[in-house]
């Protein structure tokens, strides 16, 4: 069953396979999944602008529309590229490999495009073990994916660039709603470089991820009313963990999940404070913070005191990673929890699994004012696109973005479907595209697809063809199939995917800024403040050290290097970097 409810996850998750030469954790997300690269240099501007005319070897450049959706190149032109990938999970047909298959075919026979790979890497520690020798000798492919780091390096060497004008002329109105709109202005921020466009970022969908709150409807026996604040959730999460809320007669409910790491699973109750620890935010007044040290933190901490005092969380909590710690709810033991839209899956369809009668509200988180928390988000880019200074025809590029973006997100024709995203027989054939990005907010999407469906709104063929297989599995539950209560939770109607619409309307969101490279302190003292950090927030919690001493930890912890830190960042955001 855990293998199970793992590769459903990995549907909504970013694909750990596509992201493996990214530098971060962002990239991964949305039903399908995210990832991303770039690149530089004016030297060879002219030579990849887009414009149709004749190259040096006497092909012409595809003639392109203004939607960036026509052209093809005629005679054949060949693009070479590398990748991180594994082809375990491709299905192919007899005959077929990374250079022959669904995609490169559709590539060539629309747009005489001629993928080659000059090498892949199973790993992407392997791969970017490969690219950086590739790097160091001069000898680059025509596109590939970079880390922000190499990126940087290659901008630097003026080796790779300039791509505004391909993108200007080539990008359909679609790629760049997805990547500039969904994406958002700071992922276009981290592909400039003087001014110059020097990569396509691979996107991830880091706001559709924002956090939302689940309760236990089953739980009746209480009369709670739905919250409204914060402090209505935090009554409700005492009362689940001391008014025997699944009526056994034992005291073995809590209040929340809480792990080894704390600020994970709980962390809504830091948002309703205006903390942000671990993220590196503007503060009210305009300065960088990452929260660690602010008095709204501490009184987070001491709630969690209060909590750990009263039993009402798992007394081992520190002992325990995000899985073992979610054992308690998938025991049925907490009827309250944080998470995001894709929380029904992973621990909730294993809890209701086992009590096929439960069933669980899901709502934006109120803070304290009864408004949605605003929560932390990050740049989202797994990697970037680059084109090497000697690629003759970046618009190539573009134009196989452009075919992903429709083919993956926008497509309404089954066959297709199976031709080209996720055969009959399950395997993931999208993930010999040669080039993608992902959509920021595709997930909320087919919730409010699929509920206008349901509402009378739209008809089954208006749906696209993800869209319908998710209204098969959602009959299904409702047709008593126990099995997918998940998919109804998450796609359903008002589901947990549509509900972060809210978030999306208000903008309730903060930009976390630690994006670009570490700096220099934080290299040699970032590990050191954050096991420091982390024993003594749980030495707080657990009541082995007193509040009466958290200006003594401020002081130590800034002492440590803390400030170096937020001044060298200070001068990097500054910096634009």
């Amino acid at each position: 069953m855990k293998k199970r409810i793992v590769s459903m996850l990995l549907a909504l998750v970013l694909a750990a396979s596509l992201a493996a030469c990214g530098s971060g954790k962002d990239g991964s997300g949305g039903e399908a999944k995210e990832s991303g690269q770039e690149q530089s240099p004016e030297e060879n501007s002219e030579e990849g602008t887009g414009e149709a005319e004749q190259d040096t070897e006497g092909q012409d450049r595809a003639d392109s529309g203004a939607d960036g959706t026509e052209g093809k190149f005629d005679p054949l032109v060949t693009v070479t590229t590398v990748r991180p990938f594994s082809d375990a999970t491709q299905g192919y047909g007899e005959g077929e490999d990374l250079e022959n298959n669904a995609w490169t075919r559709l590539m060539e026979d629309k747009y005489g495009i001629d993928v080659k790979y000059k090498w892949v890497a199973p790993t992407g520690e392997e791969y970017n073990s490969k690219l950086n020798l590739d790097i160091s000798s001069g000898e680059l492919v025509d596109f590939f994916r970079v880390d922000k780091k190499q990126l940087s390096e290659l901008v630097e060497a003026d080796m790779i660039q300039p791509l505004d004008e391909v993108w200007e002329k080539y990008a359909s109105e679609r790629t760049r709603n997805l990547v500039e709109v969904e994406g958002g202005e700071k992922v276009m921020e981290a592909c400039m470089y003087d001014g110059k466009m020097m990569a396509i970022p691979f996107t991830g969908n880091p706001k559709e991820s924002a956090q939302l709150l689940y309760i236990r409807q089953d739980w009746d026996n209480l009369n709670l009313e739905a919250p409204k604040t914060m402090d209505d959730v935090i009554a409700i999460a005492e009362a689940f963990a001391s008014q025997d809320p699944d009526r056994n007669g034992v005291d073995d409910t809590y209040a929340v999940v809480i792990n080894q790491r704390i600020t994970g699973t709980i962390a809504p109750l830091f948002y309703a404070k205006g903390s942000y620890p671990g993220s590196l935010v503007v503060g009210a007044d305009g300065k960088l913070t990452t929260g660690f040290v602010d008095e709204n933190t501490k009184e987070v901490l001491e709630l969690l005191n209060k909590w750990y005092q009263a039993g009402y969380i798992d007394s081992e909590w520190f002992t325990k990673d995000s899985s073992k710690a979610y054992e308690v709810l998938v025991n049925g033991k907490v009827g309250l929890c944080f998470g995001s839209f894709s929380d029904p899956l992973y621990p909730m369809q294993p809890q209701h699994d086992l009590e096929p009668e439960s069933d669980w509200l899901v709502m934006e988180v109120p803070g304290y004012d009864g408004e949605p928390v605003t929560n932390a988000y990050t740049l989202g880019i797994s990697a970037y696109y680059v084109a090497s200074g000697e690629f003759e025809h970046p618009e190539a590029m573009v134009m196989m973005l452009n075919e992903w973006v429709d083919l993956f997100y926008y497509n309404t024709d089954d066959g297709l479907q199976r031709e080209y995203i996720n055969s009959a027989s399950g395997a993931e054939v999208w993930l010999n595209a040669p080039i993608m990005v992902y959509r920021g907010f595709k997930n909320v999407q087919c919730g409010l697809d699929i509920t206008d469906y349901y509402a009378g709104n739209k008809t089954l063929d208006e749906l696209t063809a993800e869209e319908r297989g998710y209204v098969e599995q959602i009959d299904g539950y409702k047709a008593g199939d126990q099995s997918l209560w998940a998919w109804n939770k998450i796609f359903g109607p008002d589901g947990a995917a549509a509900k972060v619409q809210t978030y999306i309307d208000r903008d309730a969101y903060i930009f976390n800024e630690h994006w670009g490279n570490p700096t220099a302190t934080e290299v040699t003292n970032g590990s050191i403040l954050s096991d420091y950090q982390l024993q003594n927030y749980t030495s707080f919690i657990n009541g082995e050290r007193s509040f009466d001493e958290w200006d003594d930890f401020v002081n130590e912890y800034r002492g440590m290097g803390y400030d170096q830190i937020l001044q060298e960042y200070a001068e990097q955001y500054q910096l634009g970097n």
